[in-house]
């Protein structure tokens, strides 16, 4: 499995910190998948090559990852941030990831993607 340092958005002042949510990245997938901004393998779709591309040669010179983030919009999930992100890691072999959620989700997000097995931190 791919080692990851993950580090957190620090939003600017006046904005609340939304919470982390250790996910299934499958689970998470399969909702984006409906989504029109969805980043197929490779980066297709509604991607941007470059920008999957650029991420890549960041995480092999081992920088940190920021968490990236999450909605839940009817039945899909949209990205906030990170989808570009997401998709590489996704697509080179991580399972599960922290992602920060609104915080009127959370809940939602936990009980539809959520790992029982690790933290959350609000």
């Amino acid at each position: 499995m791919i080692g990851v340092e993950w580090i957190t958005r620090i939003p600017p002042p006046g904005e609340a910190l939304f919470p982390v949510v250790w996910i299934d990245v499958a689970k998470v997938d399969l909702a984006w998948a409906k989504s029109a901004n969805y980043v197929s393998k490779g980066g297709g779709c509604a991607g941007i090559p470059a920008r999957y591309e650029l991420f890549g040669h960041g995480f092999e010179s081992r920088k940190p990852v920021q968490i990236a983030s999450i909605e839940l919009l009817n039945d899909s999930v949209e990205f906030l941030d990170g989808r570009h992100r997401f998709a590489w890691l996704r697509d080179h072999g991580i399972a599960i990831m922290p992602v920060h959620v609104t915080p009127d989700k959370a809940e939602m997000v936990k009980s539809g993607f959520g790992l029982p097995i690790h933290a959350t931190q609000g």
